[in-house]
């Protein structure tokens, strides 16, 4: 597949693909183009898109979670899973298809005051999206690809929980035409008393089903809960476990999906190196 992309910033779609001809963007069904500056490399992350392709001007090309897994030169592809619910159903079938529990933390959640945002509070998230990552130890060092608030609002759609005056935390997704899919998730638990962490569980419960309703109310069919864990993964790892079931809870489909990666840089990949080298130590440097 040597197909070629523009490095503009912007969603696509396109005509039904023709598997006789050479993969062009073109032929694609839809796309969203996200571009990150990772220290002084221009990255882009592709979403929403059937198969990978190549993309001028730019130090690393991430297609994320695409549907088909193909032979693509030069890309390395990872076997990944999600969860997804299908949106074109019944919004009853839907909520019954929710595990009682969730169904009656959502309800809970109502009935105790906690009230859900939509693209607001974009400081608030931001600031504790960077505790939960610096916390956790997750993604880059120094949350180098936290989103900013600039990119969260060029293209996220922000869901936030907020109980008395305080923002709890939220979740930020991406979304084309027919997909919705979670971006990043934050809530700020670190040391809290069991009942705002329970609060926190409710709300959060709260927040996916107020997305759910979002996108099936503008006509999107796919709500994607962002990838879950499988085998020794999930096996060896509480949290993991857990993560999976919550998002299974809300009746959603187990489904394969590949993330296809090609660096373009070379000193991109030495960046790469150094930081699965000396990521783990510097994380727990105090960086907030």
């Amino acid at each position: 597949m040597n197909a070629k992309a523009s490095n503009e910033d912007h969603k696509l779609t396109s005509e039904t693909e023709d598997k006789d001809e050479p993969l062009t963007p073109t032929k694609l069904q839809s796309m969203l183009v996200v571009s990150q500056r990772i220290l002084t490399f221009n990255t882009k992350n592709i979403y929403f898109c059937d198969y990978p392709f190549d993309i001028d001007g730019c130090a690393a090309a991430n297609f994320i979670f695409c549907k088909n897994k193909v032979d693509a030169t030069g890309f390395t592809c990872l076997n990944k899973f999600t969860a997804v619910i299908d949106l074109t159903k019944d919004i009853d079938f839907i909520w019954k298809n929710i595990r009682r529990r969730s169904r009656e933390y959502i309800n809970q959640a109502r009935r105790e005051g906690i009230r859900v945002s939509l693209n607001q509070y974009y400081d608030e998230f931001y600031q504790i999206n960077k505790a939960f990552h610096h916390i956790g130890g997750f993604g880059l060092i120094f949350g180098m690809d936290i989103p900013t608030v600039q990119t969260m609002k060029k293209y996220a759609t922000l869901f936030t929980a907020e109980y008395g005056g305080e923002v709890l935390g939220g979740n930020l997704f991406l979304e084309d035409e027919n997909h919705i899919r979670l971006w990043q998730s934050a809530f700020n638990r670190h040391k809290v008393a069991k009942r705002k962490a329970a609060l926190m569980g409710k709300a959060n419960r709260l927040i996916y089903w107020e997305a759910i309703n979002y996108a099936r109310e503008k006509g999107i069919k796919e709500f994607d809960f962002g990838g879950i864990w499988v085998g020794e993964e999930a096996a060896q790892d509480y949290h993991k476990r857990n993560v999976n079931s919550f998002k299974l809870s809300f009746g959603a489909e187990m489904l394969p999906r590949y993330i296809y990666k090609k660096s373009y840089s070379p000193a991109y990949r030495l960046a790469q190196s150094l930081n699965t080298l000396l990521g783990p130590r510097l994380r727990k440097i105090k960086w907030l």
